[in-house]
């Protein structure tokens, strides 16, 4: 019998399967000119965002339910390309959007990033959405695994 964290671990392994994925398929085309070839990686794309879509949920409503939301913003699971650029440093950072709200971004990077600096964040989304511009705070920052960092992006409100 299946344990409730037993769910927990298998579905959050499929969701870190199918962000993989999309990421892989991501970088692939980026590398491609076949029109052809693209027209069938974006088909990919599209499929392995909608599965990533349909885990995320599913974990979410039935896994965590019941628990408290600290965000003031419901956040929707769009991956998608970002580059930050430190404002303090000037350095502008390739990372990836893992999941972005009205108040903020979630974004992975293999480089680390100082907790607290001000960051203009760019954002292209893979399911084609209205790209994001904005300005924000790293509130804070962490390593999942080695070269693998993982923080939130807490944007300024006008």
């Amino acid at each position: 019998m299946f344990t409730r964290g037993d769910y927990k671990e298998y579905f959050s392994s499929i969701l870190e399967k199918e962000r993989d994925m999309i990421f892989s398929v991501a970088d692939i085309r980026s590398s491609i000119s076949d029109e052809e070839a693209l027209k069938i990686l974006e088909i990919i794309i599209n499929d392995e965002i909608k599965h990533y879509s349909y885990v995320a949920g599913l974990f979410e409503n039935l896994l965590l339910q019941g628990k408290v939301e600290k965000r003031k913003f419901r956040r929707q699971h769009s991956l998608g390309d970002a580059w930050v650029r430190d404002l303090k440093t000037k350095e502008e950072i390739k990372a990836r959007c893992v999941n972005v709200s009205e108040g903020g971004i979630c974004i992975e990077s293999d480089k680390p990033l100082e907790v607290g600096n001000l960051f203009e964040v760019a954002i292209e989304f893979y399911d084609g959405s209205e790209p994001v511009r904005r300005v924000g705070k790293l509130v804070w920052y962490k390593e999942v695994i080695a070269k693998l960092n993982i923080g939130g992006i807490e944007f300024k409100l006008n």
